[in-house]
C-alpha cells in the first residue's frame, strides 16, 4: 500500500514501479525515467540502508524516501554514513 501512495504522490511522466519488484537490490520501489531511458529519480519506500541510498545517490540526480517508521534513525544513520549527492561540473 505505501509504495501505491508514494507513487501517487510521485505522479509524472516517466514514473514508475521498477522492473524487478519489491526485494530488489539493484533498483528502488520506483524509478522515474526520461525518454530516453536515464534515470532521473531513484524513489525508495520504507527504511532504507544508508549504503543503498549512497548507491542511488550516485546512479540518479535525485532520491526520494517515502518511509513511516524508524524515520528518525534513519536520518541519523544518513548522517553518520556520510551519505551525500553527488556534485556536478561546476557545482560548489
Amino acid at each position: 500500500m505505501a509504495r501505491v501512495i508514494a507513487r501517487a504522490l510521485e505522479h509524472g511522466e516517466g514514473v514508475e514501479f521498477s522492473r524487478g519488484g519489491v526485494s530488489d537490490d539493484d533498483e528502488p520501489a520506483i524509478v522515474q525515467r526520461d525518454l530516453r531511458g536515464d534515470l532521473r529519480a531513484w524513489i525508495e519506500v520504507g527504511s532504507p540502508t544508508p549504503d543503498r541510498l549512497h548507491k542511488a545517490t550516485k546512479l540518479a540526480p535525485r532520491v526520494a524516501v517515502y518511509g513511516w517508521k524508524n524515520v528518525d534513525q534513519l536520518a541519523e544513520a544518513i548522517a553518520e554514513r556520510g551519505v551525500h549527492a553527488r556534485r556536478r561540473a561546476g557545482a560548489a
